[in-house]
């Protein structure tokens, strides 16, 4: 199924936010998103899951672990995993922070942009039914 199909209004979806989580837990989205934040996200995918939703996860996903349970949650209710990975270049995203509400500090940013390049030779390897690179606009 093409990618633009399972994403279509017509489908039934569920998003899961590491930011609305870690806001909710907190009272505001943090610089680092929190244990009990991710747990709850993870929760909550896993009952998207289990009442048969397409579920986007709205995360970085800098870090391989946090890639390996949305994998592994997905393969405990018999789904797939497909990586849609936005590459904005570092300058934007730095200029995108400055109108935030709670804004991640610049040297954030920087080094969760350097992750996610390091990390996307690797997403072909690491189980995905489908990787997709989407360039800068």
């Amino acid at each position: 199924m093409p990618l633009s199909e399972l994403l279509s209004p017509g489908w039934c979806l569920g998003v899961v936010s590491y930011d609305v989580h870690q806001a909710h837990v907190a009272g505001r989205p943090g610089r680092v998103v929190g244990d009990h934040a991710l747990e709850s996200a993870r929760e909550r995918m896993s009952a998207h899951c289990a009442a048969g939703r397409t579920v986007i996860v709205d995360g970085t996903h800098s870090q391989r672990d946090r890639r390996v349970a949305i994998r592994a949650i997905a393969a405990a209710h018999r789904y797939v995993t497909a990586v849609v990975a936005l590459r904005v270049p570092l300058a934007v995203c730095l200029e995108r922070q400055a109108s935030r509400a709670w804004p991640v500090p610049a040297a954030d940013v920087t080094r969760q942009d350097a992750a996610i390049t390091a990390a996307l030779p690797e997403l072909e390897q690491e189980g995905h039914a489908r990787v997709v690179r989407l360039p800068a606009p």
